[in-house]
């Protein structure tokens, strides 16, 4: 049940990054000079589409080759992320980010989800999975006003910074759990 514990803590580690991000994403693309709502639209979908496509085969070698190595290795690929914004000076880089952003969470997942629903007792899956999304709902509401706030009174680059400082100690925590 440790891992458990564990495995919920490195959920809102990472909801707690991506959200952040999320709300000030538009903004950030606008800052850099990029007027077009479309343009925020590549930005916010770069991720999220590249997940869709890469999600299914990483799991597949999840199963093969050891869930927790596609974990570490997903999360340390989002690692660069955070700190790739602090050098971003136009709309191909956010994409690019984005994109690798989205192999990385696309390689974690489905291995963390896997390895996750091994952590509880299949009786006690549904309550395991309510923690689940409690806290990261939680988490996600607060880390919409904890970014949006970093930004507004620190700036893009400290929020940045912050981030890849979270999904560090994020990849340490993962670290820990054992697999079966």
């Amino acid at each position: 049940m440790k891992d458990f514990w564990k495995m919920i803590l490195a959920t809102m580690l990472l909801n707690l990054v991506i959200a952040f991000l999320l709300p000030i994403l538009a903004v950030f693309v606008q800052n850099i000079g990029e007027k077009s709502v479309i343009s925020i639209g590549y930005a916010f979908a770069a991720s999220f589409i590249t997940q869709a496509f890469v999600s299914s085969y990483f799991g597949k070698l999840a199963d093969k080759h050891g869930r927790r190595k596609f974990l570490i290795l997903g999360n340390l690929i989002y690692c660069v992320v955070p700190f790739g914004y602090l050098l971003v000076t136009n709309l191909y880089q956010i994409i690019f980010l984005q994109i690798i952003m989205g192999v990385g969470i696309g390689m974690s997942n489905p291995a963390y989800y896997a390895l996750f629903s091994e952590k509880m007792k299949r009786e006690k899956r549904g309550f395991g999975f309510g923690i689940f999304n409690s806290a990261s709902a939680l988490v996600i509401g607060i880390g919409a006003l904890v970014g949006s706030s970093v930004v507004e009174f620190l700036g893009f680059q400290s929020l940045f910074l912050l981030m890849g400082i979270v999904q560090i100690f994020q990849t340490f925590v993962i670290a820990t759990v054992k697999e079966k």
